[in-house]
């Protein structure tokens, strides 16, 4: 019983976390519109664009992806074909879940090494993207190689759950 107690405050603080990163995913987003729209009133308003407008929704774009992926993993939100898998006992569909939590976990844990790598020699170089200005890039490596670990912290906790989970192979919404 203890080790339940212990490990809820974690998961509620992670599921904030997660939480945030969606809500950052969401500003980003709006903020990418208005940015874009207030560049197309520009255009034809004022027969120019504002500069650096392509660049800052670039990076807005990574925000908006990559900060999302921990909740919609943690929401089972992903794309999922159910056809088969509902067909199976929940022995077989514990497999498939915990093989499909595995995989996504070395792929995203890779991706995760990599992020952070190219995130600091990102850092280390000043790397910037030419354009009309120069506009920074490695702040936006950081944002990618931190939404990556999320995603990678969740599939372990589903991997976790699976192995926990005796009714309800996902642990999840069924």
């Amino acid at each position: 019983m203890s080790r339940v107690i212990a490990v809820a405050p974690v998961r509620s603080i992670f599921s904030k976390i997660l939480l945030w990163g969606m809500f950052a995913s969401m500003a980003s987003c709006f903020l990418m519109v208005i940015v874009t729209v207030s560049d197309v009133f520009s255009r034809h308003l004022l027969h120019h664009s504002i500069p650096g407008v392509f660049e800052f929704s670039e990076t807005l774009m990574v925000i908006v992806v990559f900060l999302g992926l921990g909740l919609a993993q943690q929401e089972r939100a992903h794309i999922r074909s159910e056809l088969f898998i509902s067909k199976t006992s929940n022995r077989v569909r514990r497999y498939f879940d915990l093989f499909a939590h595995l995989m996504g976990f070395f792929f995203w844990t890779a991706v995760t090494f990599a992020s952070f790598y190219t995130a600091w020699d990102s850092f280390i170089t000043g790397e910037y993207k030419e354009g009309l200005i120069k506009f920074p890039v490695w702040p936006v490596r950081w944002v990618l190689a931190f939404g990556v670990l999320l995603l990678c912290l969740q599939l372990l906790v589903d991997i976790h759950v699976v192995f926990q989970s005796k009714e309800n192979p996902t642990g999840g919404k069924g």
